[in-house]
């Protein structure tokens, strides 16, 4: 694909919440700013914002699929943190995409 060519695409992304994902993406190293009922939300240091309403990811740029997956990635192990917190579990990262989970005695 040439260097000046730019994709938009539109993810129907259903019951994501709001405040977990805006968590999960800053805790991946996105910058995010939450506006009103809309998230804006961008890599670090890159001119493409992204956004996310009412169950939509709308993502521009030349890598969507990878910004779509690192989104999804970013919400997942936001999850995973938030019910480890809420029973007492003890999260700890292998890799960026692997965890260990163990239950406090």
């Amino acid at each position: 694909m040439p260097c000046w060519t730019i994709k938009k695409t539109t993810v129907d992304v259903g019951k994501m919440e709001i405040k977990t994902l805006a968590a999960g993406l800053k805790a991946a190293g996105f910058d995010v700013n939450d506006d009103m009922n809309r998230l804006l939300f961008s890599r670090s240091g890159s001119t493409w914002y992204h956004t996310y309403k009412d169950g939509v990811l709308t993502l521009q740029g030349q890598n969507v699929e990878g910004i779509t997956a690192e989104v999804k990635r970013a919400y997942s192990a936001q999850v995973v943190r938030q019910t480890a917190e809420r029973f007492g579990w003890k999260v700890s990262s292998k890799t960026q995409t692997q965890f260990v989970v163990q239950r406090r005695r």
